[in-house]
């Protein structure tokens, strides 16, 4: 089972512009990837332009295969070669798999940001906003450890004492 997330960026307009990640979305790894990798607003740009995601990647990339293919034998081994290859790279439906209607969403406000998280499932939702990475969890547990928002960078000190 996936941790799905929505990740979006606040424009100049007030709009919103987001797009969903399918894999690992909590504050660990896809907070923890925006917070040491996507700080620039050009950056963050092209993250979204990506359109949704299978998974984020420290790099941009370019398009290249979504997974292992062509291999025969060793299923680790191709994994291992896949991974050495493009695991840096963000893998986007889109650029990589040719899927269509996976392209970036805008949304007015940031409940319409919101309730479009929940749309799809989101467990988190990372919104950067004011030169700063935010995060809100969409599944409060009974321990969970904020509420409303936090910052990604106190969610992932506060999640690593919760559980």
């Amino acid at each position: 089972m996936s941790t799905r997330s929505f990740i979006g960026i606040l424009g100049e307009d007030g709009a919103i512009r987001a797009v969903y990640c399918h894999s690992d979305g909590y504050p660990s790894y896809v907070g923890q990837t925006l917070l040491d990798h996507y700080q620039s607003a050009a950056k963050i740009a092209g993250l979204i332009n990506l359109g949704d995601l299978s998974c984020i990647g420290p790099e941009l990339g370019e398009k290249h295969p979504f997974g292992p293919v062509g291999f025969e034998g060793d299923v680790m081994k191709a994994y291992d070669d896949y991974e050495a290859k493009y695991g840096h790279m963000c893998r986007a439906y889109g650029r990589d798999r040719d899927k269509e209607n996976v392209a970036a969403k805008t949304y007015k406000t940031e409940r319409t940001f919101l309730n479009g998280a929940k749309a799809h499932d989101a467990k988190y939702a990372y919104l950067y906003r004011g030169g700063e990475w935010l995060v809100w969890d969409l599944a409060p547990k009974p321990r969970q450890v904020w509420s409303n928002y936090t910052s990604v960078a106190n969610a992932i000190k506060l999640t690593a004492h919760s559980y």
